[in-house]
């Protein structure tokens, strides 16, 4: 069997904000000292503090005004806590492409895919794209406004956003044909390509070297203006992404 190796490619975002919270009892937005933006780039504003839902416990939104320039793929992730979705479109031709869903303690489970969103989930993490080329601003930032967080007692919240602006398909640096979601992939702000199948198998043998692994990374063709490079798998999400791949 030939081996299939899984480059890397180094995100150059469009925009991408994250905002930091640690736990907090109930009542009022969390204030200063329990929430601070962590990472902002223009055209990006972070709320000062999270919001919290007067008629829900441990609920707390982003609120709007938050992104303010379209994309092509639209995904939000969460850690030491999670989300649920109180609405599962995006307005204009934007569908669901992936999720992780998690239980009440914050363990991701199995990955849902395309139909399989809905309310009643808690997620880690969530994904849309435009089969038309082109997120809205405002519709991002409407749904966005409707995602309802949670903390998880004695762990800080990481929220991170992620709007990028990449064609849905084109070609590479070398004229390859490309396809977001068929032979290009996209998580949480990194893109993934598989590398063409290699392996001498007249010995009977589908060993590859690691050295062989890395430089067949670092030959593959430049994704738009991003050079790839041999993975190292970080998170039992990721390990479970590549596997489905």
């Amino acid at each position: 069997m030939k081996k299939q190796l899984l480059v890397f490619l180094e995100l150059l975002t469009v925009f991408t904000f994250a905002l930091l919270a640690t736990t907090c009892g109930g009542g009022g937005g969390g204030g200063d000292d329990d929430y601070s933006p962590k990472v902002a780039t223009a055209p990006v504003s972070l709320p000062k503090e999270l919001l919290q839902k007067e008629d829900k416990d441990n609920t707390y939104t982003v609120g709007r005004g938050n992104i303010k320039k379209a994309g092509t793929i639209f995904s939000v992730f969460a850690e030491g806590g999670y989300f649920t979705l109180t609405e599962t479109e995006i307005e204009g031709n934007v569908h669901f492409d992936m999720g992780i869903p998690v239980d009440a303690s914050g363990k991701p489970i199995q990955f849902v895919y395309h139909d399989e969103v809905d309310t009643e989930k808690f997620f880690r993490y969530v994904q849309f794209t435009s089969e038309s080329g082109e997120i809205s601003a405002l519709a991002a930032d409407n749904f966005l406004s409707t995602i309802e967080f949670h903390k998880i007692e004695g762990q800080p919240i990481y929220i991170r956003v992620n709007l990028e602006s990449v064609p849905i398909e084109g070609e590479d640096d070398e004229g390859n044909s490309y396809k977001l979601n068929e032979n290009v992939f996209y998580l949480d702000g990194s893109f993934y390509r598989k590398s063409e199948r290699f392996g001498d198998e007249s010995d009977g043998s589908d060993s590859v070297t690691w050295p062989q692994a890395y430089n067949a990374a670092k030959e593959a063709p430049r994704f738009n203006g991003m050079q790839g490079y041999l993975m190292t798998i970080t998170s039992d999400a990721e390990n479970k992404f590549v596997y489905d791949q």
